[in-house]
């Protein structure tokens, strides 16, 4: 191995390198080496029959295959998040803060290990076979595909992680300061069968008589939402003291407000990083939200060809929506609980999901309710037919997680809060309409794949909703789901 880069600290992983006797070997002639291919079913057709077939094994441990080529020099092999290079471009397999692992190995080397990754997630790879000429007569990369041609790239995805203990949770939550509750009690964690399939993962201790979960260090980091936000060095690694735990809680200060954090308690007896944390805490700062903004209403005559839900908004009148939300939820200097007005009697519109992780409120703007003007209207989809269905979107609570973000933290949203709006799909579709089989929307809907979310106020005062075929709130996946209020104020259906 000539090199091996970390792109991240809390990465650790083990790589494993072996040779196999394969006859699927092609022999070289041409001035350039011959392309080698990472093995899978699309490009051998043998399915689970192939001994050498690419594949997660022990849940997190990816197992790669190759073809191998008479006469090369080595293979290097690439690794990086499927969403860092899901587009395919050369360039962002060039960019090393994308790259995972860049490695050389001998010709007679054609499979690697790679061990310890990180649980459920999405891991895209690249290979091409070295020459001994020179690096001019390399062969081209196999996998820099944009995910479009199945044989010519590999993406493999790490299995879930076993359930884990929550033994950790937020409070008193400022501009800059935050409470991490600790609860370490072992009795406490959930039902037997619960605390069974923790003791086979984590390990304990005697506290003060109690069996509690072992853990000696709390560790902050800036979320990827916001990369270079601020943290004081002693909560990057802070070992927890017995006081602390006496306590049953840490108050952390010189963070920025407005800004993400995740927060994990680790036990460093456990040796991989992975298995050693419990639960992951995600947590937005306080801000001072500005004055309410209000969202002018211009009607949208583009048409996107590549995004069907603009279609139709002209005729419908509407200005576009769901991008100005979006710009918000990512936007640091918009402290969360920001005020969206929209102007009475006129119409807006969504042209794809939207994920709800930022609190805030959306309502026409009280001044046109005054004024007589009426409620403003927002169109989730349903503005067009495409391939003989109405399109259709949904708010979407939480969001899918990010590259190299851990799939098990929780998003706390502090409040979502609707008034004096019409929402409408107007295309929407019964089952057995026109043939179809109804069209699958809600109100708002959940990613199976997606982040856990704690919501602590949902609110909706004097909404009217029209043509939600599927229903009105679906939470689905293993995530966790809380919403501690919610409220429906004298809306009208």
């Amino acid at each position: 191995m000539k090199k091996l880069i970390y792109a991240f600290a809390l990465l650790s992983f083990i790589i494993s390198f072996y040779s196999c006797s394969d006859n699927d070997s092609i022999s070289s002639s041409a001035e350039r080496e011959f392309m080698t291919m990472f093995r899978k079913d699309d490009n051998t057709g043998k399915g689970d029959t192939d001994p050498y077939n690419c594949h997660i094994e022990n849940m997190n441990d990816v197992h790669l295959y190759w073809y191998g080529v008479n006469g090369c020099k080595g293979y290097e092999i690439k690794m990086a998040f499927q969403a860092n290079v899901s587009s395919g471009l050369a360039s962002d397999w060039d960019n090393p803060d994308y790259i995972l692992l860049d490695t050389i190995v001998s010709p007679d080397v054609l499979e690697m290990t790679i061990r310890h990754l990180q649980y459920q997630t999405d891991y895209r790879f690249a290979i091409r076979t070295l020459s001994p000429k020179g690096d001019a007569y390399d062969s081209k990369w196999y996998g820099y595909g944009n995910g479009r041609q199945w044989a010519d790239f590999l993406d493999l995805e790490t299995e879930r992680r076993y359930d884990v203990p929550e033994v950790i949770y937020s409070s008193n939550i400022t501009k800059t300061t935050l409470r991490i509750n600790i609860d370490r009690t072992v009795a406490e964690s959930g039902t037997a069968n619960d605390i069974a399939g923790f003791l086979q993962h984590f390990h304990t201790e005697d506290f003060e008589g109690t069996q509690v979960f072992k853990m000696q260090y709390l560790e902050i980091n800036a979320a990827n939402d916001n990369p270079n936000a601020t943290i004081l060095d002693k909560w990057k690694n802070y070992k927890l003291t017995q006081e602390d735990f006496e306590r049953g809680y840490v108050d952390v200060d010189g963070l920025e407000q407005n800004s993400v954090y995740t927060i994990n308690v680790e036990d460093k007896t456990i040796p991989i990083h992975w298995d050693a944390i419990y639960n992951t805490l995600s947590v937005r700062m306080d801000g001072d939200p500005g004055k309410p903004i209000l969202i002018k209403h211009i009607t949208d005559t583009h048409e996107d060809p590549t995004l069907p839900g603009t279609i139709g908004a002209a005729k419908y009148d509407a200005s576009r929506l769901d991008t100005i939300i979006m710009n918000y939820n990512q936007d640091s200097k918009l402290a969360e609980g920001q005020i969206f007005y929209l102007e009475g009697g006129k119409a807006y519109y969504f042209a794809q999901n939207l994920s709800l992780y930022k609190g805030f409120t959306l309502e026409t703007d009280p001044a046109d309710i005054q004024a007589g003007k009426g409620r403003a209207r927002v169109y989730m989809g349903g503005t067009a037919i495409v391939n003989n269905n109405p399109n259709s979107c949904n708010f979407m609570l939480g969001r899918q997680p990010l590259s190299g973000e851990n799939p098990s933290v929780r998003i706390n949203i502090k409040s979502l809060v609707f008034r004096d709006i019409d929402f409408d799909c107007p295309l929407a579709q019964n089952y057995g309409q026109k043939g179809g089989n109804g069209t699958g929307n809600y109100f708002a809907n959940m990613f199976s794949n997606g982040m856990g979310v704690q919501i602590h106020s949902f609110e909706i005062h004097n909404c009217s909703f029209q043509r939600f075929i599927r229903g009105f709130i679906r939470v689905q996946g293993s995530a966790v789901k809380v919403i501690e209020h919610f409220l429906i104020d004298a809306a009208l259906v």
